[in-house]
């Protein structure tokens, strides 16, 4: 679960591009790149300052992807067995 998550973030990250090139400040990753409101990826993974996210058309797996709804922050996350992951 946990790569698939990865892998997630950086089809996000990648789906952006660069206008300028960026300078970049020495923040924790998850501060610049999450935002803990966001109901779906596209609204939870943020792109980069100086980039701007590739949006879609509605009939793409892109779209698809980018509007995957999400449980709010803090949630629980089970394992398939069924057990509670801890923190």
């Amino acid at each position: 679960m946990k790569l698939l998550y990865i892998l997630i973030i950086c089809c996000e990250i990648i789906n952006c591009y660069n206008h300028v090139i960026p300078t970049w400040v020495a923040y924790p990753l998850s501060y610049l790149f999450f935002n803990e409101k966001g109901n779906t990826i596209r609204e939870r993974i943020l792109c980069p300052n100086a980039y701007e996210r590739v949006y879609y058309s509605p009939r793409s797996i892109g779209y698809f992807l980018q509007n995957i709804k999400l449980k709010s922050h803090g949630s629980k996350v089970y394992y398939y067995n069924g057990e509670i992951k801890k923190k």
